[in-house]
């Protein structure tokens, strides 16, 4: 083999660093798609724990350039970037000689590592596990500080892991909330609360054929929720939609696409692994209700129901698709109440007690 254009130079972990993250590789779950070996991930998961992750070709160019009166040895300053020392214990071993060929001005070094590359992320230690017993934690009340504030205003046990009906539903929401939307045309991906605002509860939108989990898409590969979802529903197709401008062809028609109010002819099934978006559906009264569904999120839209999506101000989300057999994400805009789908979906969910009357939707 004849090497053309040699290069010596060794990289920094920040440029290793910045072109596996260049190529897709992230903390995301669903980070198996990108084209990384699995050697490549090692790489990253460590170097993400490292002084490299907070640095940028910016920080890098500086240092380069003011340590240059210091005559440094390639390798002093490469390893000086990849470490990032920050007092004179930590730097002395990488300096060979160094109290004789700086002295003093070794400590002006660290002090200009320190002032230049930013520091590494923090570790945090595990904390020292207690044997103390919780009090009020027979009948749910628990102290503050061991509860989490859903957006709701509902405070729930953050360790909760075995909850009644309602518990579920309160867990659920907090990755899946919905409320009822205001009238203004502003940015579609605001979040356009009533005022005051008014929440729609999970069971709510399961009266209108919106059913709702919340999955571990931390691990959504090994799930056995997810697995016994997709078994009891038959969901045998899946694959995933990433959405944002950098990702998505002809981004900008496709989010004006998806805004358009239209129903599919079979369910639509969504599982955010990453990011946000909404979802809005229409109520009993034909007035929109927007479905925030984050990471961890997942939501099914039945067949026949009217609705939209667009981001929220994220302007991201990757989500997982399913389907039953082979996938038609054909979309039908409003009004087509004539499709066998719409019929089904008035006659189970929109039809009052006592013989009340859908909206129509061609009104």
């Amino acid at each position: 083999m004849k090497i053309k254009e040699a290069n010596a130079g060794a990289l920094t972990n920040f440029e290793v660093l910045d072109f596996l993250r260049s190529r897709g590789a992230s903390k995301d779950p669903t980070r198996v798609i990108v084209p990384i070996a699995p050697s490549g991930f090692k790489v990253y998961d460590y170097l993400v724990e490292s002084a490299a992750c907070n640095q940028t070709k910016e920080h890098v160019k500086e240092f380069l350039e003011r340590c240059k009166s210091y005559k440094l040895a390639k390798a002093e300053v490469l390893n000086i970037i990849n470490l990032r020392p920050s007092a004179l214990v930590e730097i002395d071993p990488i300096i060979e000689e160094s109290e004789k060929r700086f002295g003093e001005q070794l400590e002006e070094l660290v002090n200009l590592v320190v002032e230049v590359l930013p520091e590494p992320p923090t570790q945090k230690l595990p904390e020292p596990e207690s044997n103390e017993v919780k009090e009020d934690t027979v009948d749910g009340k628990n102290m503050d500080e061991d509860k989490m504030e859903t957006e709701t205003g509902e405070q729930i046990d953050k360790d909760q892991t075995e909850p009644n009906e309602d518990g579920e539903q309160i867990v659920r929401e907090e990755v899946i909330q919905a409320w009822y939307m205001d009238d203004c045309d502003e940015d579609q991906r605001l979040p356009h609360h009533r005022e005051p605002k008014e929440y729609v509860s999970l069971d709510k939108l399961a009266e209108l054929g919106v059913l709702s989990w919340r999955l571990d898409a931390d691990n959504y590969e090994n799930d056995e929720e997810l697995k016994k979802i997709r078994e009891e529903r038959g969901y045998s197709y899946m694959d995933f939609c990433e959405v944002c401008p950098e990702k998505l062809p002809n981004y900008e028609e496709k989010i004006k696409n998806f805004f358009e109010e239209h129903l599919h002819t079979d369910e639509e099934i969504r599982y955010c692994v990453a990011g946000s978006g909404y979802f809005d559906v229409r109520d009993h009264n034909d007035k929109w209700i927007r479905v925030w569904v984050k990471k961890g999120g997942m939501i099914v839209l039945p067949a026949g129901i009217y609705h939209r999506f667009t981001l929220d101000t994220d302007n991201y989300i990757k989500a997982m698709r399913l389907f039953v057999g082979d996938p038609i994400w054909t979309p039908y805009n409003r009004p087509h109440d004539h499709l066998p789908a719409r019929k089904e979906y008035i006659k189970n969910f929109l039809r009052e007690e006592g013989g009340g009357q859908a909206v129509d939707a061609a009104a």
